[in-house]
């Protein structure tokens, strides 16, 4: 079971991959609603793993993950968008994210993207 901190400014998108996440046997051990509601939330909590939507009110999900892994350049952070740009996905794994899931969210990819980060 991985400890899992969710964000994404949709209270809909947050609770339809947290009930994903708990059919996977994951724990939502932290949910924010922007970039830097996690930032702010991330050293409070011990997570295995970060789901970060891109398009966000505020500092998007790509800044969030830039700034999160230069806080802690351990973090295991996958960038969970509709946005399907190459150079948004390409721009999300500069900034130092780990993977890439699309939305709507597939159980099986995000059960196998969170299984990867994890080993």
């Amino acid at each position: 079971m991985a400890r899992i901190m969710l964000v994404d400014d949709s209270r809909i998108s947050r609770r339809v991959i947290g009930d994903v996440l708990i059919g996977l046997g994951h724990k939502v051990a932290i949910e924010a609603t922007s970039g830097e509601e996690a930032l702010e939330k991330y050293d409070r909590d011990k997570v295995d793993c970060v789901l970060m939507d891109v398009e966000m009110g505020g500092i998007s999900g790509i800044e969030a993950t830039k700034l999160l892994t230069e806080q802690d350049p351990s973090a295991k952070v996958i960038i969970v968008s509709s946005v399907s740009e190459a150079n948004r996905i390409k721009e999300a794994f500069a900034s130092g994210a780990k993977g890439n899931v699309q939305k709507p969210v597939n159980r099986e990819a995000l059960g196998k993207m969170i299984d990867s980060m994890l080993t």
